[in-house]
């Protein structure tokens, strides 16, 4: 890191504003950068769900790991004997 950086960063932290940003609702951030929302900018998709139970790879998600494998989440593949009907398809270049 930067001497700059960390100056900057310190400035931060005791309440300061460094010349060229803003301070916004998700934090400060450079004065050209506009601050929209996530909704604005994607659509919701991901309404197939697995109907004929085709044998895809089942990842959970969690706030510590993120997306993993499911049975690296449940002991004794928990989840392998459990239709997957209900399950939603994650298509490439989609993101969940």
């Amino acid at each position: 890191m930067t001497s700059e950086i960390k100056k900057r960063i310190s400035g931060i932290r005791s309440g300061k504003i460094p010349e060229g940003y803003k301070k916004t609702k998700v934090g400060i951030v450079p004065v050209d950068w506009e601050v929209i929302r996530f909704q604005d900018v994607t659509s919701k998709t991901g309404k197939d769900k697995n109907n004929d139970e085709i044998d895809y790879p089942v990842y959970s998600i969690n706030n510590k790991t993120g997306f993993s494998p499911q049975d690296d989440q449940f002991e004794n593949n928990g989840y392998s004997n459990t239709s997957k009907d209900l399950y939603k398809v994650v298509y490439r270049n989609e993101f969940a």
